[in-house]
């Protein structure tokens, strides 16, 4: 058996932390933004086995929020279920994640953590790192959620060329995590006109490649966006990784199953 079908689900409203690599400034919006429980009703009729707490924007910028829409999640559907943020969570949150983490094993369903960076110095260059923690205290975070027992992933996503975040970042990265997560995943920056514009970058300055499809942006954003060719940044990390004894993955599908054991 293998987790095959998933759901994305997210907060309405345009995300404040303003990444400027995303694609949630196209995204499509929910007008008046919907509660939780119509959120969650909004799955009511999808067939999946898990439930990705990720995709139009940060669903944890206030915590007790994006944990009470895990709970709501599992409770309705006892699914598996996976976070994915560019926040932390204090020590009276993670218990209470902890809590929730207990309850999905004691009905065979996991809880998957995912971290995101994108580089250390480097990250103002598309993160504002003036309105949530540092790449250092995200590293640290995710740390601290993998002792707890939960399956945490340590995101280096989108993966820039190494002319914009150098790979002598993504290596020290590697080394501050080794042996502290679950896995490292990583995956190509996308870009359409309007994400080129806010990173200060022309369509000349980049590679890209040749076709190219992703389905966590199906039903997000209308248009065209293309892939940035990072596979030497991409062999170079997963090489690293390898020497580090730290399990590598492109796509989080595969990363769960491994974790999870399927």
């Amino acid at each position: 058996m293998s987790l095959q079908n998933r759901v994305f689900v997210s907060f309405d409203g345009q995300c404040p932390y303003k990444c400027r690599h995303c694609f949630s400034f196209e995204a499509e919006q929910c007008i008046p933004p919907r509660t939780a429980e119509e959120i969650i009703d909004s799955l009511q009729k999808l067939d999946f086995d898990v439930v990705y707490v990720s995709q139009k924007r940060e669903n944890f910028i206030n915590p007790e929020e994006g944990i009470e829409l895990c709970e709501m999640l599992f409770n309705r559907f006892f699914c598996h279920i996976v976070v994915i943020t560019r926040n932390i969570l204090d020590t009276v949150q993670q218990e209470r994640l902890l809590k929730l983490h207990r309850r999905m094993r004691e009905s065979g369903k996991h809880l998957f953590l995912g971290v995101s960076v994108v580089g250390l110095e480097s990250a103002g260059f598309t993160e504002n790192l003036s309105l949530f923690p540092s790449p250092e205290a995200r590293i640290q975070f995710a740390k601290e959620i993998y002792h707890h027992g939960i399956h945490t992933m340590l995101l280096i996503r989108p993966l820039f060329p190494e002319t914009i975040i150098p790979s002598e970042e993504w290596k020290r990265i590697v080394d501050l995590a080794a042996g502290n997560i679950s896995c490292i995943l990583s995956g190509a920056l996308m870009v359409n006109p309007a994400i080129l514009k806010r990173l200060g970058l022309q369509e000349s300055d980049l590679q890209y490649l040749a076709g190219g499809e992703s389905e966590y942006l199906d039903g997000a954003i209308a248009g065209s966006i293309k892939f940035v060719d990072v596979r030497s940044e991409m062999h170079q990390l997963k090489e690293y990784c390898k020497n580090k004894g730290v399990p590598f993955f492109e796509h989080s599908m595969p990363a769960i199953n491994y974790l999870a054991g399927y």
